[in-house]
């Protein structure tokens, strides 16, 4: 039987905690192949969230954080915690089906380094914005890393503690954790899967901000590239510099004078293509 530790982070999820977690017992309940710990880190809920965790699953093992630290904090602690290698994690609000987790389990055993439950093309929480800007990362992590991504930053997969704890440094501390790791693993040349899961409205209110969190995550993006691949950042701002600056002289040729955002904008894509090209030299 193989042991598997569980780690659920939580910022007041008291609607639906305990049933996420009555979800992933059904599912191991009865079978001899698996055997679960579940880890549930609390991050500073000022809610009821851990006494529905202690009142309806005693069993479950409680980390607390003093203060609301981020998302993939949280993820780091549970990790932490934990006393078995194989590690699951997803999220406390419902919105990850788990009747994936035997089968997502049983490849992962056949030898990958990450497995990852991706959810369909549809997210049903997105607004247009959101939408826009996951599949803008889905195309730079994409090009980045020279392979098809279905689902960049998904919250449920399973990997190894002892071969993420090493990123830990150059992970996330807030939402952008699930992308990051994607991306270096991407970039790792590491064994990843991904199983089609589905997705389901959460319970309760997203913790996510759109602008702020997503802001981050592109500048994790942009700092794991020019780390590992600083080619392809070099070639990701050096096309639209160039875009700018030719139409920039195409503007001007026409006779309707000089437009100083884009050839700011041009001049400054350049001179990061040209660091990137600086650090491509050095690595």
């Amino acid at each position: 039987m193989q042991k598997v530790s569980i780690v659920i982070p939580v910022y007041n999820e008291s609607e639906s905690i305990a049933d996420t977690i009555h979800e992933i017992k059904e599912i191991f309940d009865g079978q001899l192949l698996y055997l679960p710990e579940i880890i549930v880190v609390n991050d500073g809920s000022v809610d009821d969230t851990i006494h529905q965790v202690s009142s309806t699953h005693p069993e479950v093992m409680i980390v607390n954080n003093v203060l609301n630290m981020g998302y993939g904090y949280s993820l780091k602690r549970g990790i932490e915690h934990a006393t078995n290698d194989t590690i699951i994690i997803l999220d406390g609000d419902g919105s990850y089906p788990v009747h994936q987790l035997n089968k997502m389990l049983d490849r992962y055993f056949q030898g990958l380094d990450l497995v990852v439950g991706a959810r369909n093309d549809f997210f049903v929480e997105d607004s247009f914005f959101k939408s826009m800007f996951r599949w803008l990362l889905k195309l730079i992590v994409e090009f980045t890393a020279g392979t098809k991504i279905p689902d960049v930053n998904s919250g449920m997969r399973i990997f190894s503690k002892s071969t993420i704890m090493p990123y830990f440094p150059y992970l996330s501390n807030k939402f952008s954790f699930t992308t990051s790791m994607t991306l270096h693993f991407a970039l790792d040349s590491m064994k990843v899967e991904f199983i089609p899961n589905g997705y389901r409205k959460r319970k309760g209110q997203s913790k996510v901000s759109i602008y702020k969190d997503s802001i981050r995550t592109l500048q994790f993006i942009i700092e794991i590239i020019a780390i590992k691949n600083p080619l392809k950042l070099h070639l990701m701002v050096m096309t639209p510099s160039f875009i700018l600056l030719l139409f920039s002289i195409v503007y001007w040729i026409k006779g309707f004078g000089i437009i100083p955002f884009a050839l700011l904008t041009s001049t400054l894509l350049i001179q990061l293509s040209i660091a990137a090209l600086g650090l491509n030299k050095m690595r």
